[in-house]
């Protein structure tokens, strides 16, 4: 699990001053003067945002003052402190208090995001339901053997003790931690169904980066309020949703024609009756090609057992993707999505979040399984190919 480096502080007082009217009034210990910027987060990501106001910091004070447009949202207040520091809240209307401590920016590690909230605030219903999320998530019992990990991967070891370390952090730390993680989402969503904090929290959870099953999720969305029927986040969020279910294990997978290496035209449909390991990969991916050893393996092994691999570029980029394919050797069939923008492409089909990203075909067409790692991909295809 990354690391995060909580050095912001949030606190929160709500006073009437006047239908959908909102003042923030900050104080920033750590900087002097400077620019506040506060932005809307549609789809609280880091990369979809708008710039809705900004106001100078004279003597570490600063005011944001506006009217919303949007029910309650997240929004994001970025200030620049030698890299890109910034903290998310829930904008309601009203008066906000903003304290935020930044002196510890500079002595932190550059290469990590900042974001933080205080052990004690009080503010809105949103922003207060946030700050005891994360307090849990910062709660969260570490397994017995965690820290003699941290100690080994901080002692500069030798190659070989670091894979140990990792394999054994993979398979039996992090299953626990993500575990607890995953309790503290679901209960903290059906404790509080009619708010958008929970809504919110669900909307972050849709990747396949979430300790959230596809179940889960679909459970969590049942859950919530139809009040939020309205809401931006809620419409997504049921879009992301439905897609989801349209790419679960027994689902028919979404078929597919793009050009292949040689200029011909290949769809996923024409290899119907194999079992196929669609494999969503690009030239610039490290994971993905790193895995390109073990599926040639598991080619070798299983290619005259009815098993073929298709691998899919989701990168426009001919001129790198050949060039990959020529230095990687791949004997596997390839096509390249020079189009992903599209919504019909297969990269939106697949909902491709992360590279690398598989899916598992049987010979009728149906989706088996999503990113399965190596072991139990091997496993499967054992168990459906040396019967």
């Amino acid at each position: 699990m990354k690391k995060f480096i909580y050095i912001l502080i949030l606190l929160f007082a709500i006073t009437s001053i006047g239908q959908n009217k909102y003042i923030i009034k900050g104080k920033i210990k750590g900087m002097k003067n400077g620019k506040a910027s506060l932005y809307m987060i549609e789809e609280n990501t880091n990369d979809d945002e708008e710039l809705i106001n900004q106001a100078k910091v004279r003597n570490g004070k600063f005011k944001l003052k506006g009217t919303l447009q949007t029910p309650p949202m997240y929004y994001r207040i970025k200030f620049k402190l030698g890299r890109k520091t910034y903290t998310d809240f829930f904008l309601d209307e009203g008066k906000t208090d903003f304290v935020m401590d930044v002196s510890e920016v500079a002595e932190s590690n550059k290469n990590w995001m900042t974001i933080g909230l205080a052990p004690s605030v009080s503010g809105t219903k949103n922003t207060d339901l946030f700050i005891e999320y994360y307090k849990k998530l910062n709660s969260i019992e570490k397994p017995a053997g965690l820290e003699d990990y941290y100690r080994t991967i901080r002692s500069n070891p030798s190659k070989e003790v670091l894979n140990k370390a990792l394999k054994k952090y993979k398979e039996e730390f992090l299953p626990i931690m993500e575990n607890r993680k995953k309790a503290i989402i679901m209960s903290s969503i059906f404790e509080n169904p009619g708010s958008e904090f929970a809504l919110t929290l669900l909307s972050n959870h849709l990747s396949d980066l979430s300790p959230l099953t596809l179940q889960d999720k679909i459970t969590l969305f049942q859950a919530l309020d139809k009040k939020l029927a309205s809401h931006l986040y809620y419409k997504k969020t049921e879009t992301i949703i439905n897609g989801i279910k349209r790419l679960a294990a027994g689902a028919t997978a979404p078929d597919f024609t793009l050009e292949n290496s040689d200029g011909d035209i290949v769809s996923l449909s024409s290899f119907k009756g194999k079992y196929v390991l669609l494999d969503f990969w690009a030239f610039w991916c490290a994971p993905c090609i790193k895995q390109f050893q073990h599926l040639k393996v598991l080619r070798e092994k299983y290619k005259t057992q009815n098993f073929e691999i298709v691998g899919v570029h989701a990168d426009p980029n001919k001129k790198k993707w050949l060039g990959a394919l020529a230095k990687h050797e791949l004997p596997w069939p390839q096509v390249i999505d020079t189009n992903i923008t599209d919504k019909n492409s297969s990269y939106n089909l697949y909902k491709v979040l992360a590279f690398p990203t598989t899916y598992l075909i049987d010979p009728e067409g149906k989706i088996i399984a999503k990113n399965m790692d190596a072991k139990d991909l091997e496993l499967k295809l054992n168990n459906f190919l040396m019967k």
